[in-house]
């Protein structure tokens, strides 16, 4: 079976990281290609196994400027080069990855292959902006699930979100959790850290809980810092690290400090 995956990179982010993940796999038994919109130094930072065949379309296309110039659901050069690279390849089942894909791939449909969407994070917040901007990022959306003949999320609260929002067809949905390779886990969690904080906290600390994700609404560290306060008295021994960035980056500080840990 030959398959592609489209996203815009594979560095920087969640979805990037799966798709690097399912292609490596796949690729054992299948005819596995990877689309993506990014050719510059840095947006290949996660590794795929050698089998598997990288293309880049045209980077100076990105779905803000497509949407300031042309209406929103007309072919653009993009989606013209993603359906001949699908229809010269013989795609038979084409994923994508992050909203600007999803309708790139809906709307590069050759007629020959499965077009599968895959739905990575809550709309709801996103949708709370007001104007052009919501109206535009909601037709996204609500087209891309129309139009795809299978929609993938990764919680039963996204796919129920998708069609009380949305009006996605409940039966296109699958929800599909996001892998874990239990022994990579357990072999990477003994490699050397070049990070002096990082080896001073193990030293502290026989047992330490990671987390890496962007400090934002979405992602919810505060739940984990509030519950490592009842983890922490039970088990001193425990500490807790927190890798990423954003805006909530300041109030996580003063949530530790708050709790005293």
């Amino acid at each position: 079976m030959r398959i592609m995956f489209t996203v815009p990179k594979l560095a920087g982010g969640g979805a990037e990281r799966v798709v690097s993940r399912l292609a490596s796999i796949l690729c054992e038994e299948h005819d596995v290609h990877i689309a993506l919109y990014n050719s510059s130094a840095g947006c290949m930072v996660y590794p795929c196994d050698p089998r598997v065949k990288i293309h880049t379309l045209d980077a100076r296309l990105p779905l803000a400027s497509i949407l300031k110039h042309v209406p929103l659901l007309r072919a653009t050069p993009r989606r013209n080069q993603l359906r001949k690279l699908k229809r010269s390849l013989g795609i038979d089942i084409a994923i994508s990855f992050l909203p600007e894909c999803d309708l790139d791939n809906v709307l590069s449909r050759y007629g020959g292959e499965t077009v599968c969407i895959s739905i990575r994070n809550s709309s709801k917040k996103l949708l709370a902006i007001r104007g052009l901007k919501r109206m535009k990022l909601a037709t996204v959306i609500r087209y891309s699930a129309r139009k795809a003949d299978k929609i993938i999320t990764v919680s039963k609260r996204l796919a129920a979100e998708h069609v009380e929002l949305f009006g996605a067809d409940p039966a296109k949905i699958e929800t599909v959790y996001n892998a874990v390779d239990a022994d990579e886990v357990r072999r990477l969690s003994g490699a050397a850290v070049e990070d002096a904080r990082f080896d001073e906290f193990r030293e502290r600390f026989a047992t330490v809980v990671l987390c890496v994700g962007r400090m934002n609404w979405q992602k919810g560290q505060w739940h984990l810092i509030r519950a490592f306060k009842r983890v922490h008295q039970r088990f001193p021994d425990c500490g807790l690290v927190i890798i990423g960035s954003g805006d909530l980056r300041a109030r996580f500080d003063e949530l530790v400090d708050e709790l005293g840990l």
